[in-house]
């Protein structure tokens, strides 16, 4: 085991760990190192379980024997890797390769169905490929930021989702890409999702009903700057543990339905935050030890105030219907939900 985390190593890489052997777990965080990553680094690290080597300002490729890693646990985020990603290693439960240069499309067939993964703040462009069905763990995706555009795959008709119960997705963040279609029928698989953030895409057409049927566990959705239309459904209020609801700059029209009372997560200040807080934070822990947490954060808009929210999104109580075609009074019902902490109907 080697931990030098945010000591001086830099700016070249150690040489004297290209002759290390039988290597568990690899610290090389923080350490300053401004280098292209060498051929033999690969070779060395291939045997290593958990590997972290981010927030350094290292250049160079992901290597294409990257499959045949051994690898559980990899952090190479805030680096600047480029070109594509390669099929991951089979075993690899958790990876960041968030705030690189990475382009090009998403792996055809990712490798690593154990996969926990955050790509976010690159350069992928493409499709979002049907492989992503095969991931049956999958817990926490965060393709953010990125290039991504057409439809989202619809699991349902895949072959290969065919004997699958469904996914365990707790957190997707497809925010600020190119996505387009329907809201994703993908999403009537994943019934333990808690945290959703789809803002800033081109996805169009009606929201679903089903929304407040099969994502009953839904705590987080935010929807704005699409092309959604159609009436708010009222089946929506069945998602008692909503906390926090963004539908704006969208087309929606009609009235604001009363039962929206019903999402108590709204109407009364309770200890019901772990969920939520789980579902937007994981942890990499290297041999029992947290070696990086990640937060989702994202920025609320109000009246021309920008607010980023990073760890209080659990206490971040918010209902955003501005901007869309609603008409009819504001159902009185609204000053129930005395837990609000944001309410926008302008």
């Amino acid at each position: 085991m080697i931990n030098l985390r945010s000591c001086q190593l830099g700016p070249k890489f150690p040489m004297w760990l290209r002759w290390q052997r039988q290597l568990v777990s690899v610290d090389l965080s923080n350490t300053s190192i401004n280098d292209m990553v060498p051929d033999w680094f690969w070779i060395a690290a291939s045997s290593i379980l958990y590997l972290n080597i981010r927030n350094n300002q290292i250049t160079g490729v992901l290597p294409s024997t990257m499959e045949f890693m051994r690898g559980k646990e990899m952090d190479f985020s805030s680096n600047r890797f480029g070109g594509p990603i390669p099929k991951l290693p089979i075993n690899l439960t958790a990876l960041d390769l968030s705030r690189n240069n990475l382009v090009g499309p998403l792996p055809l067939d990712f490798g690593a169905t154990g996969l926990r993964t955050l790509l976010h703040n690159n350069m992928i462009s493409g499709a979002i490929p049907s492989s992503l069905c095969k991931l049956r763990a999958l817990q926490f995706l965060d393709l953010s930021k990125n290039n991504l555009n057409g439809s989202i795959t619809n699991c349902l008709g895949n072959e290969s989702s065919t004997n699958m119960a469904g996914l365990s997705i707790v957190n997707l963040s497809l925010r600020d890409n190119n996505l387009s279609g329907e809201f994703p029928s993908l999403l009537q698989k994943c019934t333990q999702l808690i945290f959703l953030d789809l803002c800033h895409n081109q996805f169009s057409g009606t929201l679903p009903p089903w929304i407040g049927e099969k994502l009953l566990s839904l705590s987080f959705l935010r929807l704005r700057s699409n092309r959604f239309y159609g009436h708010i459904p009222v089946k929506l209020a069945k998602l008692v543990n909503l906390q926090y609801l963004d539908l704006a700059y969208n087309n929606i029209s009609g009235s604001i339905p009363r039962s929206i009372v019903n999402c108590t997560g709204m109407t009364q200040t309770r200890d019901n935050s772990d969920n939520l807080h789980a579902a937007f934070t994981f942890k990499f822990t290297f041999i029992g030890n947290v070696v990086f947490d990640y937060t989702e954060n994202f920025t609320v808009l109000t009246k021309g105030q920008e607010r980023l929210y990073t760890g209080e999104i659990v206490y971040m109580l918010n209902l955003d219907l501005s901007c869309n075609n609603l008409n009819g009074e504001i159902p009185v019902e609204i000053s129930t939900l005395v837990a609000l902490k944001n309410l926008n109907l302008s």
